[in-house]
């Protein structure tokens, strides 16, 4: 239908929190589940710094873990032009997320929950919220199938790095430079689990100002993130 979800960060308040919670949801446990959904979203001017988080509970909200995460330019669905009061007006204004959900499949319900927080606020829209099983996930990114993300990005000494692996698996990160000169190249194997670790500790690097790449492989399977130090 023509409906959608809508935090309407213009009138919010700075850090105030829009949420909506779902309830239990029974999944069968065929593999290769994800949840997806669209989002449109455009920024005031740079400092228009707005977060949308999406967190999954298997214990009926007493603990959340999150998922996905995305703020500012990175959340921006309309090519990066600054608008003051958004409403998207074609379907080209929207960008479709997969988070993958795999590694709850044996938890007997699933609870999700959206977050937008407004910071010089914009309104964040949310649409099509769908469960659904992958035909082909050799498809998939790995930032899809393992939920890769740092956040915040540009990123600061509380940035952290998150991932999900639903077996025991290498992991490899590659840190280099604007240049491509290598800053960080090592390797660890971790148990199937969910993990978020400071980006700096886990690293081991405190980075000055500039442009970063890094890349992280999981079963042969890679993907390069762009990273920004103020």
């Amino acid at each position: 239908g023509n409906a959608c979800l809508n935090a309407n960060n213009e009138l919010n308040n700075a850090e105030q929190i829009s949420s909506i919670i779902s309830p239990n949801i029974l999944l069968n446990n065929n593999p290769n589940k994800y949840i997806s959904f669209r989002v449109s979203y455009a920024q005031i001017d740079v400092n228009s710094l707005d977060k949308l988080t999406l967190f999954v509970s298997y214990n009926c909200g007493e603990t959340w873990f999150m998922r996905y995460y995305s703020a500012g330019a990175s959340l921006a669905t309309n090519g990066g032009s600054y608008v003051s009061s958004w409403v998207p007006t074609d379907t080209t204004q929207w960008e479709k997320v997969k988070i993958s959900i795999n590694m709850f499949l044996t938890r007997p319900y699933l609870r999700f929950k959206f977050e937008a927080k407004s910071i010089n606020g914009n309104n964040i829209y949310i649409d099509d919220i769908n469960i659904d099983q992958l035909t082909n996930i050799d498809n998939l990114t790995l930032t899809e199938t393992n939920n890769l993300n740092i956040y915040p990005n540009p990123i600061d000494n509380n940035s952290i790095i998150v991932f999900d692996l639903n077996k025991n698996a290498n992991v490899k990160f590659v840190l280099t430079n604007i240049l491509g000169k290598k800053i960080v190249d090592f390797n660890k194997m971790y148990e199937a689990g969910f993990y978020d670790f400071n980006f700096n500790e886990l690293l081991n690097v405190n980075l000055q100002g500039g442009v970063y790449f890094l890349k992280v492989i999981v079963n042969n399977k890679s993907q390069t993130l762009k990273l920004i130090k103020n």
